[in-house]
């Protein structure tokens, strides 16, 4: 009982970094990739975060991969 308890949680905590790992993703691209403005001024500026929404991205597909898991 007691395991599946914990199991129940840690699957529970990787999610809510899985959502919060997509609420970064989301925001820093909404403010540098698909924000006009910033591009039409530096489209270096906007492209700066790519390598850090990439590694969001990996990121995100390690907590899934975690998550499928712990749904066994």
């Amino acid at each position: 009982m007691a395991i599946n308890d914990s199991k129940k949680e840690y699957s529970d905590f990787i999610q809510q970094i899985r959502n919060d790992i997509d609420s970064l993703i989301h925001e820093i691209e909404g403010q540098t990739i698909h924000n006009e403005t910033l591009r039409h001024y530096s489209m270096d500026l906007a492209m700066d975060s790519v390598p850090l929404i990439r590694f969001l991205k990996e990121a995100r597909k390690q907590a899934d991969i975690s998550l499928s898991l712990y749904a066994q």
